[in-house]
Formats: C-alpha cells, structure tokens, sequence
C-alpha cells in the first residue's frame, strides 16, 4: 500500500515539474520599454459663422460639439454713424451675463467666449441710443486639436510566439489601440501620431491591455 502511495507521489511530482517546465518553455512576456510622449502641438481652424450688419437686436445660439472659443467682433464702421450703445447678454449652462459698451464712428471691439463639448450658448445683441441702431457684427469659431506623436518599444522576453494588445490612454481612457505580434525574443520598435479635439492638458501613458497566443 504505502508502495503504491509513493508510486503515485512520484507521478505526481513528475507531472507538476512538466507542467511547470511546459509552463516557462511556452511563457509569453511582451512589455513596453523606452516609452516617449512628448508634449502634444496644437493647431486650430477658424470657422465664421455670422458676418452682417444687424439692426435693433437680434437672438442667435451655438451648441458646441467639441471645446470651441467663439470670437466676437462688434465695429461701427459701416451703416449709419453715430456713437451706438451695445448690450450682448449670453448665457452658458443657465449662468448669464452682460456686456455692455459704447462705439463711437469707427470703432470697433473684440470679445471671445471659450465652450467646453456639450456646452450650448445663448446669445442676445441690442443696439441702442442711435438714430439708427445698427452694428456690424461677425461671429468666428475657433476649434482645436491636439497631435500627439509617440514612440514605444516593444520586446518579447518570453519563450512563445503571441500578439499584445497596446494602448494609448488619456487621463484613463483609451484614445489609441494596436495589435502586434512578436516572435519569441523579438523587438519591435513603434512611432505613432493621434489627434484629438481639444487644447486641453492631459496625462498620457502606454499600457499592455491584452497579451495573447
């Protein structure tokens, strides 16, 4: 009995040494090393929306898809020229405020508004203390992206052949993914570009997400 009992002590131990030597023979270790992620550039693009000659006042609205700075440009140098008493009333997420001045013949004055994405604007110009209130008014769109160009190495230190699963995340989210696949004791040196809306500061890192056979 107590033969038996060692007989199969034995088979279990060779058993488990196999499992183990199967184990660290077919081990799959890809990492990513010499991460660089320098400081995004960005660049933006104007899109004019209103240019006209308005008179008396009048309503308008702008839902922003993405962050969006809107510029304003009230001027007196076109219709009928008298010193014009202005009030632009806006208001953003149920908080309004006024803007109110003077243009005298000939001036003119600048005034921008920065939305965040999902943020809507509701907008309210009046004219007044004019023979004719009227007011050149031109409303431009500036939206920004942000380019992020990135360079990663990738190295199977491993005894297997597989794939992992690499992505780029932004303050937490995935804004990047790719797949490669490295033999065993491969190197794979990576240079990427993403572009995202947006000038705001983030934090970037590099993650394995998934490694597989």
């Amino acid at each position: 009995m107590e033969k038996r009992v060692l007989t199969v002590f034995v088979a279990l131990i060779i058993v488990g040494i196999a499992a183990v030597s199967y184990s660290v023979l077919y081990r799959l270790n890809i990492q990513i090393v010499g991460v660089e992620i320098p400081k995004p550039t960005t660049s933006h693009t104007h899109y004019l929306l209103y240019d006209f000659l308005a008179l008396g006042s009048f309503t308008f609205y702008y839902p922003a898809n993405e962050s969006t700075t809107l510029n304003l440009r009230f001027s007196n140098d076109q219709g009928y020229m008298m010193t014009k008493s202005v009030a632009f009333t806006y208001s953003i997420d149920d908080q309004a405020k006024v803007v109110s001045f003077s243009l005298p013949p000939y001036a003119s004055t600048h005034y921008s508004i920065d939305l965040l994405a999902g943020q809507v604007l509701h907008g309210y110009l009046s004219v007044s203390d004019s023979l004719v209130n009227d007011i050149f008014f031109s409303l431009t769109t500036t939206t920004y992206t942000q380019s992020i160009s990135y360079s990663f190495t990738l190295v199977n230190s491993g005894y297997s052949n597989g794939f992992a699963v690499v992505e780029l995340r932004s303050d937490g989210y995935s804004v990047w993914t790719g797949k490669y696949y490295l033999n065993a004791g491969e190197t794979s040196i990576n240079n990427k570009t993403v572009t995202l809306p947006g000038r705001e500061t983030h934090n970037f890192e590099l993650v394995v997400a998934q490694l597989g056979r």
